[in-house]
């Protein structure tokens, strides 16, 4: 587990990286954190009615491939906000990187899927906030699975879930080769930062304009 003085260092040099593409309106969040250059957007969109939405972007690494989710929804009344209760959730929301609820780029005949389950658990995520001049701590699921493909391709994803007063977000690295945390982690890291700077965002979000 890195200590909080780690956290600290991978957080601001993260952020500090050069150069970087601005990043994305995430409804029911707000806005996303800066992505590297080669990060790059290759979705967004929503589904669901006024009810009960998702919403997500989707950014893909021109240069590994690799996939980079994000997802926010917020909880219907009565639904419980425990962050054990988001385990299924937070591993159906993006198989392989994309939203589940629509199809994604698919090469060749569909194939059979097994995930296994190799991390899920809450966790507490610590940070410096150099500007109040305080230690925060937010609770997080933090998740790690791989897909198999009976003939295809397999998939291995690294996320995490977290809870903003009523609402729910997802950040989920996933990739076709053996992956580390690191980005996943550094992500969230990076929204709790993104939050805690930011204006609550609005219990009914605009349409966000799909990008294919």
């Amino acid at each position: 587990m890195p200590t909080r003085a780690t956290i600290l260092l991978f957080l601001t040099a993260w952020l500090a990286a050069s150069p970087r593409v601005s990043g994305q309106e995430l409804p029911f969040f707000g806005r996303l954190p800066d992505a590297e250059k080669n990060w790059k957007l290759r979705e967004q969109g929503k589904y669901g009615d006024s009810s009960h939405q998702f919403h997500w972007v989707v950014r893909t690494n021109v240069l590994t491939g690799d996939v980079l989710s994000f997802a926010a929804h917020p909880f219907t009344p009565g639904e419980p906000r425990e962050l054990s209760y988001l385990s299924d959730p937070a591993r159906e929301i993006f198989p392989d990187g994309y939203p589940s609820f629509v199809a994604g780029p698919v090469v060749g005949p569909q194939q059979s899927r097994t995930g296994h389950s190799i991390r899920n658990g809450v966790v507490k995520l610590d940070w410096t906030d150099a500007a109040a001049k305080q230690h925060r701590s937010h609770e997080a699921l933090e998740y790690t699975f791989v897909l198999e493909e009976e003939r295809g391709t397999n998939r291995m994803a690294h996320g995490y879930a977290l809870v903003f007063g009523d609402v729910a977000v997802y950040v989920q690295h996933t990739s076709t080769k053996p992956i580390t945390g690191e980005i996943a982690h550094g992500m969230a890291m990076s929204l709790l930062y993104q939050h805690s700077r930011q204006k609550p965002a609005t219990a009914q979000p605009s349409t966000p304009k799909s990008t294919k």
